[in-house]
């Protein structure tokens, strides 16, 4: 046989698969073009829907903080003129109560359920464990404490309030900076 046809025998499988990797190559690279934008996007709306989040997680955070309505509501007594005497911590205890019952967990839950729709998942987890603690404290005030237990966890749902805010801030934190 001819070593000219013999050589094109041989070689044409090698061509069919080169040009198949070929193929295959430009297509991972087209799709890679057009998804680049679209992953760019997305990664912009989760940041956006994370940072809603975090900005809401802060401020029912600080609206809810023990010391600060407790002083608040020792102000408006003062102010209403409630003389100093053996009720006075009763009432203002009461009143700190009443003041973070009143803060509303809607902005929560509504930029809560952004975080959880963008995700990914163990993110949304992270988030739904911060809006979990921030129901806790709400539920827990708006029930006249009965014992010094209802204050404890109060006082223990603020803590897991913090905890899941550092967490999900964390997560999110790497998340975005494509550390996981």
């Amino acid at each position: 046989m001819d070593p000219a046809v013999t050589a094109a025998l041989i070689a044409g499988p090698f061509t069919v698969i080169a040009a198949v990797g070929a193929y295959a190559a430009g297509r991972a690279q087209a799709r890679g073009a057009q998804r680049g934008p679209v992953d760019a996007v997305r990664r912009q709306h989760q940041r956006d829907a994370y940072a809603a989040y975090v900005a809401a997680l802060h401020a029912y955070e600080a609206a809810t903080k023990w010391d600060s309505c407790y002083e608040r509501a020792m102000t408006d007594a003062h102010a209403a003129g409630v003389q100093p005497g053996p009720g006075l911590a009763d009432h203002v205890e009461e009143r700190a109560r009443l003041l973070i019952a009143a803060v509303s967990v809607d902005e929560l839950m509504r930029t809560g359920a952004t975080v959880e729709l963008e995700g990914p998942e163990d993110i949304a987890a992270f988030a739904m464990i911060a809006l979990g603690a921030a129901r806790q404290i709400w539920m827990t005030a708006r029930r006249p404490f009965s014992s010094p237990a209802d204050h404890a966890h109060l006082l223990a749902a603020h803590g897991r309030l913090s905890v899941g805010l550092s967490g999900f801030v964390k997560a999110a934190r790497a998340h975005l900076n494509g550390d996981g």
